[in-house]
């Protein structure tokens, strides 16, 4: 009597056991399918919090600096995907650029930066800020260049300029509109 009370026990339990077994080498494989070149290519393969990039030039001067609560890197196409990128421009004899975002991509090794979503360019020169605003933004660090085919508004003192597209040279302080239309405010000073 005792040896069918275990037959009764061990034959669920090894029954049960099977197929756990069965179940988890199918699963493993399923996941080894999901987890192939394409998916690792299209997957962030490291992520930085709290990102500080400092660049300089040949006579180490600083030149660009890039901050953002946090990058993921995505092999394929070495993209770089920013959460509120914060970009400051230098050139020397004038003051800095900024340029913040929601969103931002590099990518060919940072060649061309994409700015999304309230993007916002200031430069403030004494008691004077230039302030340009557009939803869409591409920048170049090394020309030192931005350009967007989005609606921008450029507001500076009691001017408010709004285009639709601009190409900006951030290193020779030269902002040119596109299909430009403006208004200016005289100051009651």
């Amino acid at each position: 009597m005792p040896s069918i009370n275990r037959m009764i026990w061990i034959l669920p339990t090894s029954g049960l056991l099977l197929v756990c077994i069965w179940h988890w080498l199918h699963s493993a494989q399923r996941i080894t399918h999901l987890l192939d070149q394409y998916a690792l290519e299209q997957s962030p393969n490291f992520t930085i919090h709290d990102l500080q990039y400092r660049q300089y030039d040949a006579k180490g001067t600083l030149t660009h600096c890039l901050k953002a609560p946090k990058m993921h890197h995505i092999p394929k196409n070495d993209v770089h995907i920013f959460t509120q990128p914060h970009l400051v421009v230098t050139e020397a004899n004038q003051a800095p650029w900024e340029i913040h975002a929601d969103y931002g991509t590099a990518v060919s090794k940072g060649q061309a930066i994409t700015l999304d979503q309230h993007v916002q360019i200031n430069q403030h020169k004494n008691n004077d800020e230039t302030v340009l605003k557009t939803e869409h933004l591409t920048y170049y660090p090394q020309e030192k260049k931005a350009t967007s085919s989005d609606e921008v508004t450029v507001t500076q003192g009691g001017s408010h300029i709004h285009s639709q597209g601009m190409v900006a040279d951030l290193a020779e302080n030269h902002i040119h509109l596109l299909q430009a239309r403006g208004r200016h405010v005289r100051s009651t000073a």
